[in-house]
């Protein structure tokens, strides 16, 4: 299913509604514990490349914190560190975990 692997993109937004459709069209199909395991491992390693991205971009503010590139490293992590948290909140949904 293609929007799987596109949702899995490090640099794409997830949206609780691009999921919902995902699994709406895996019931429609008549596969829907597939589909759902499958959304749940590609939404982890998506969590996982964005910890990674996250790491490196903290790790550029290290080498960088004196210079005006900086805040831009900063941003960057605290974007992917977001979109880490809006994945992991899927991902939970998909789950039946309850999330605070």
């Amino acid at each position: 299913m293609d929007g799987i692997n596109g949702a899995v993109c490090a640099r794409d937004i997830i949206t609780q509604e691009s999921v919902a459709q995902m699994v709406k069209d895996s019931v429609d199909r008549g596969e829907p514990n597939r589909e759902l395991s499958t959304a749940g491992k590609y939404l982890l390693l998506a969590a996982m490349n964005l910890c990674a991205e996250t790491v490196r971009n903290f790790s550029g503010y290290l080498e960088h914190a004196q210079s005006d590139e900086a805040e831009y490293w900063v941003l960057d992590a605290k974007r992917t560190m977001s979109q880490t948290h809006r994945v992991l909140d899927v991902l939970a949904e998909i789950e039946g975990l309850d999330m605070p």
